[in-house]
């Protein structure tokens, strides 16, 4: 008995195969437009990554060199001792460095002296990477404890009370309050030698010093006189080599005052003086 195998009709006709031809070059042709896409993408990315070395060696080429690279943040300055600091700064290479001391310790307890406060470097604080000038300024502000009055020098420059009592008149009461206010401190100021005995034991040797120069108007404040004239050994002028109208500047100590009344022996307008102990006397 013989089986008859059915016979299959195809129905995919000539459209259908031309459908799969049609297919696959789309597919062909997406896949070749994501391949541009890429290569597109790696162009670019490389493109930047190129323009961004460059802009890193155009921004290494811009420094310059002639400036001094600061040796560290102002911030980690803060706390060291300002001689360290100093010296650090001067190493790097700046010429104009000022040290500041701000007298603000009471105790020592929470600070040490010495220790800085702040840098600063024309006039502001810095990072670690900034270029300056060599002779920039630079302050370095450290906390210390408050001058010694006696280590203290009032000049005409810094105390008003000076320059009031060498522009003010020669004797009376002036005289007292400046030499109450000031005992034992130092001044310094430009005058004159307007009497000078100068004997053969110191005991007896005198000077008596006028604010102003030898030649000029007459010079106003006080006589300060010196008696008996112990000049030490290092002033630059010894005391046998004054003379009168010399034109000197003084440094000495506040003594007493000698004020006169009016009734008196003693004339106050040539009489009153302020006694000082004389510390230097350099002729001008």
């Amino acid at each position: 008995m013989s089986i008859t195998r059915p016979t299959v009709v195809s129905v995919a006709g000539p459209w259908l195969l031309r459908s799969v031809s049609a297919v696959e070059v789309m597919v062909k042709r997406n896949v070749a437009a994501a391949v541009v896409v890429v290569a597109l993408l790696v162009m670019t990315s490389c493109s930047a990554g190129g323009g961004a070395g460059g802009a890193e060696a155009t921004a290494s080429e811009a420094v310059d060199d002639s400036k001094v690279l600061v040796p560290a943040a102002s911030d980690d300055f803060k706390g060291r001792q300002y001689e360290e600091v100093v010296n650090e700064l001067k190493d790097a290479g700046f010429t104009s460095i000022e040290t500041t001391a701000l007298g603000d310790l009471i105790t020592g307890w929470t600070k040490d002296p010495g220790e800085v406060k702040e840098v600063t470097i024309g006039g502001s604080s810095f990072e670690d990477d900034a270029r300056f000038a060599a002779d920039t300024a630079v302050v370095v502000a450290y906390h210390s404890f408050p001058p010694d009055p006696e280590d203290t020098v009032l000049t005409t420059e810094d105390s008003e009370e000076l320059r009031t009592l060498l522009a003010g008149p020669s004797f009376g009461a002036p005289l007292e309050q400046f030499v109450d206010a000031h005992q034992g401190e130092t001044i310094m100021f430009d005058g004159y030698i307007t009497y000078f005995l100068y004997g053969s034991r110191i005991v007896y040797s005198t000077a008596d010093v006028r604010f102003g120069d030898a030649g000029a108007d007459p010079g106003t404040g006080p006589t300060f006189s010196f008696t008996p004239m112990l000049v030490p050994e290092d002033s630059p002028v010894a005391g046998d080599e004054l003379a009168e109208g010399m034109s000197v500047r003084i440094t000495a100590t506040i003594g007493t005052a000698d004020v006169f009344e009016k009734d008196s022996f003693y004339d106050p307008e040539t009489e009153d003086r302020i006694g000082i102990v004389i510390s230097s006397i350099e002729q001008r």
